[in-house]
């Protein structure tokens, strides 16, 4: 059905034509249903995001309680994440495009083709960098 038949009262009376009063009645019980429905959600969603505020309030109250700062959770988020692991073998694929394999999970197609072949993972390693002084 077109939004325009429920929402212009030319239309609405077009489409509700054949129906009674009772049927009627009970369109505007159900729309008046939904509209009570959209009016409750909108009272939850208010309550949450005062809750949720005032939570935010409570955390940085203790936060500056406790003499924490914003850089001190940035900088304790960041040592949380996972980090990957570095590539200890590359190798050249058939197309020239370099690839690496840290040496943990499957390796790529093209280490494997290598392995296959007959060359060692030794000879893909990739040496660290050593620093002079």
């Amino acid at each position: 059905m077109d939004i325009n038949a429920l929402t212009k009262r030319s239309a609405m009376r077009l489409h509700t034509s054949n129906l009674d009063d009772t049927d009627l009645k009970k369109m505007c019980r159900h729309i008046e249903f939904i509209l009570s429905e959209r009016a409750e959600m909108r009272k939850s969603e208010a309550a949450k995001a005062t809750a949720r505020t005032a939570e935010t309030l409570r955390i940085l109250s203790a936060m500056e309680a406790a003499g924490v700062t914003l850089d001190d959770l940035s900088s304790a988020l960041d040592a949380k994440q996972i980090k990957r692991p570095l590539p200890r073998y590359r190798t050249v694929d058939d197309s020239g495009r370099v690839v690496t394999w840290s040496g943990l999970g499957r390796p790529p197609a093209a280490i494997a083709k290598k392995l296959k072949a007959g060359v060692t993972k030794e000879s893909m390693l990739i040496e660290p960098v050593r620093l002079v002084s």
